[in-house]
Protein backbone atom coordinates (compact mmCIF):
# COMPACT_ATOMS: atom_id res chain seq x y z
CA UNK A 1 0.00 0.00 0.00
CA UNK A 2 1.10 3.48 -1.09
CA UNK A 3 0.46 6.36 1.27
CA UNK A 4 -1.48 9.03 -1.00
CA UNK A 5 -1.56 13.01 0.20
CA UNK A 6 -4.95 13.20 2.07
CA UNK A 7 -4.77 9.70 3.49
CA UNK A 8 -6.06 9.17 6.74
CA UNK A 9 -3.17 8.12 8.38
CA UNK A 10 1.35 9.09 8.25
CA UNK A 11 4.32 7.30 8.48
CA UNK A 12 6.40 7.20 10.70
CA UNK A 13 10.51 5.93 10.97
CA UNK A 14 10.09 3.63 13.82
CA UNK A 15 12.90 1.15 15.07
CA UNK A 16 12.40 -2.52 15.19
CA UNK A 17 12.97 -2.91 18.76
CA UNK A 18 10.40 0.07 19.72
CA UNK A 19 7.34 -2.87 18.84
CA UNK A 20 6.65 -5.34 21.37
CA UNK A 21 3.83 -6.50 19.78
CA UNK A 22 0.74 -5.80 17.32
CA UNK A 23 -2.62 -6.36 18.21
CA UNK A 24 -4.79 -7.09 15.02
CA UNK A 25 -8.53 -5.78 15.93
CA UNK A 26 -11.62 -7.54 15.98
CA UNK A 27 -12.79 -6.76 12.54
CA UNK A 28 -9.59 -7.15 11.17
CA UNK A 29 -9.97 -9.29 7.95
CA UNK A 30 -7.64 -12.39 7.35
CA UNK A 31 -6.20 -10.99 4.38
CA UNK A 32 -4.97 -7.71 6.31
CA UNK A 33 -3.47 -10.41 9.02
CA UNK A 34 -1.59 -13.10 6.72
CA UNK A 35 -0.10 -10.02 4.32
CA UNK A 36 1.28 -8.32 7.56
CA UNK A 37 2.78 -11.03 9.65
CA UNK A 38 4.52 -12.18 5.70
CA UNK A 39 5.70 -9.01 5.17
CA UNK A 40 6.86 -7.45 8.36
CA UNK A 41 11.00 -7.00 8.20
CA UNK A 42 11.36 -8.71 11.63
CA UNK A 43 10.05 -11.26 14.18
CA UNK A 44 7.73 -9.99 16.36
CA UNK A 45 4.42 -11.16 18.29
CA UNK A 46 0.99 -11.50 17.13
CA UNK A 47 -2.30 -10.73 19.18
CA UNK A 48 -5.58 -10.72 18.53
CA UNK A 49 -8.27 -8.73 20.07
CA UNK A 50 -11.70 -10.21 20.51
CA UNK A 51 -15.33 -9.26 21.83
CA UNK A 52 -15.79 -10.42 25.15
CA UNK A 53 -19.32 -10.09 26.78
CA UNK A 54 -18.76 -6.62 27.70
CA UNK A 55 -15.05 -5.91 26.91
CA UNK A 56 -12.61 -6.09 24.16
CA UNK A 57 -10.23 -8.39 25.20
CA UNK A 58 -6.18 -9.96 23.83
CA UNK A 59 -4.56 -12.89 23.13
CA UNK A 60 -1.35 -14.49 21.54
CA UNK A 61 -2.11 -15.32 17.94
Amino acid sequence: MIAKKGDNFVLVKYQPEWIKSIIFGCRMTENAKSYLKKNLPFDVPFKDAYEGKNTIKIRSS
